[in-house]
């Protein structure tokens, strides 16, 4: 009566959406810009270029890091409303 596996695999189905894979691939790359752009040396003794730098990295990782649970969230819901906002977050 009660098939919990079916659910599970339906709830956590969206791991395996290419739109969700994706999004991951994104998140990495997102993670290796701010990486990047940590490690990167300013030639201009005053850092405002190296602190501009960090805080485009920052942006990027923060936006990137929404995408792929707004995915998910969108995935395992079933109101329309919550899916077509989590899509225009996106």
């Amino acid at each position: 009566m009660f098939d919990d596996t079916d659910d599970q695999e339906d709830f956590m189905g969206f791991e395996k959406a290419p739109i969700y894979k994706k999004a991951m691939e994104i998140w990495d790359l997102a993670h290796r810009i701010s990486q990047v752009a940590a490690k990167t040396k300013s030639n201009i003794d005053f850092g405002s270029d190296r602190d501009i730098l960090e805080e485009y990295a920052n942006y990027i990782m923060e936006d990137a890091s929404l995408i792929a649970p707004k995915i998910a969230g969108a995935w395992g819901s079933q109101i329309y409303d919550i899916k077509m906002e989590n899509a225009a977050i996106i």
